[in-house]
């Protein structure tokens, strides 16, 4: 217990490990057990060490089984000591660094004293003493400032970069057409789509395939290509959302004529859909929707009747309204396919 409290004691001293150090000037007045090489001026004498050893050890000191060898030399803003104990058959080699040299020469004299007389050290060491001195006074603390300024919560930068990106979407679909050839024909779109989680502009391409009907000993096989620019809007509902879009169709129609040859004149309609969309992934969505088209600029064909050369025989016309019912899968690209 008392070599642990000598020990105890030279821990509070500051002392730490240091570099290695060249030597410095001896000191005459050693004894011959101590060789201690210091600043002069700066650190205690070689008496001083020896007599604060021997004070320590109450004059236990045995020149033939001690042996001291400390070298002290200025470092940084304080000074670094390389000691060296030999006690007997036992060896002590530490490097220490302390701001004033007189703590190395206090560490060199208990380190010594330890090894000669553990007891008589930790009895002539005041360890609670030492331990008060050395303590550290109290750092104050600033309170933080009050202020009443609200504080913000901070949006995560994930999240406001996400909200504002633009979505990119692909869509095909296929379905049926009514109204624009005679009867009911198959259809197929197209789309992509460039936008915001809720309003996107498209660009939607779609083919209307043909169909034959007979007039006035006349056949005619009609079909239709448009290309569509239009604005889509999306409204969640549950798990799903609700749509709708509005544009223009620019095409062409093409009637093949068994008498009259090929003609293929432009076609505008206005386009209006609302649909429903129904996500199964987070990139996947299912489309289903219902188109108008609404004609405002369509060919009638006509042919001139056989039996009164004078007049003309309408073999096609479109409705005034169509409706296309189309249904498939669009996929997201890139962006947010459905609110947070």
């Amino acid at each position: 217990m008392s070599a642990l409290a000598s020990l105890a004691a030279l821990a509070v001293f500051g002392l730490q490990p240091s570099a290695g150090l060249p030597d410095a000037g001896a000191d005459s007045g050693a004894p011959p057990w101590l060789r201690w090489q210091a600043p002069a001026g700066a650190c205690p004498d070689a008496s001083q060490v020896a007599a604060r050893i021997e004070a320590l050890t109450a004059g236990a000191v045995d020149a033939a089984a001690l042996q001291v060898d400390a070298t002290v030399q200025p470092s940084g803003e304080g000074f670094a000591l390389q000691l060296r104990v030999e006690a007997g058959a036992h060896v002590d080699v530490r490097e220490l660094h302390a701001q004033r040299c007189a703590t190395l020469a206090d560490g060199v004299a208990l380190v010594a004293g330890v090894w000669v007389d553990p007891v008589a050290t930790a009895a002539a060491v005041d360890v609670p003493q030492v331990v008060a001195a050395q303590a550290p006074a109290p750092v104050p603390t600033r309170p933080p400032a009050r202020t009443d300024a609200p504080v913000e919560p901070a949006i995560p930068r994930a999240s406001r970069t996400r909200r504002g990106a633009l979505g990119v979407w692909l869509r095909g679909r296929g379905g049926l057409a009514l109204g624009v050839t005679p009867g009911v024909s198959a259809a197929v779109e197209l789309a992509m789509g460039v936008g915001v989680r809720r309003v996107r502009g498209e660009l939607a391409g779609s083919w209307v395939s043909p169909r034959s009907a007979s007039v006035a000993d006349t056949r005619v096989r009609v079909q239709l290509g448009t290309i569509a620019p239009r604005v889509c809007v999306t409204w969640p509902l549950g798990p799903l959302d609700l749509a709708g879009c509005g544009g223009l169709a620019l095409g062409v129609v093409r009637a093949d004529l068994a008498r009259g040859g090929t003609r293929q004149p432009a076609w505008l309609a206005a386009q209006l859909e609302a649909g429903v969309r129904v996500p199964v992934s987070p990139r996947v969505s299912i489309w289903l929707g219902a188109q108008a088209q609404l004609p405002l600029r369509f060919p009638v064909f006509r042919l001139v009747d056989p039996a009164d050369p004078a007049h003309t025989v309408v073999v096609h016309r479109a409705a005034a309204a169509g409706v296309h019912v189309l249904g498939g899968v669009e996929l997201r690209l890139r962006g947010l396919d459905k609110r947070q």
